[in-house]
């Protein structure tokens, strides 16, 4: 995750120093490095979403697999009780 926070920051200044190039100084160049800079934030956005799309199906699947524990573990003790 660490590194994905560095690349999507790298990615994020780099946009912004080609757009106020682009803005500011009228530089045609600095334009298309920008719209570069877009598309792989883009993508690295689809992919970022892909990844937590992934955790919470494994956080779900974690948290139903402590449920179903805890169920059998509470039907154990009440039948040990009888």
């Amino acid at each position: 995750m660490d590194n994905l926070e560095e690349t999507l920051r790298e990615k994020v200044e780099e946009l912004l120093k080609n757009y106020n190039q682009l803005v500011e100084k009228k530089n045609d160049s600095a334009g298309r490095r920008a719209r570069k800079n877009a598309q792989e934030l883009k993508n690295l956005m689809t992919e970022l979403r892909k990844d937590v799309l992934v955790k919470q199906k494994e956080n779900k699947e974690s948290r139903s697999k402590k449920k179903g524990s805890t169920k059998k573990s509470k039907k154990s003790s009440e039948e040990s009780e009888d």
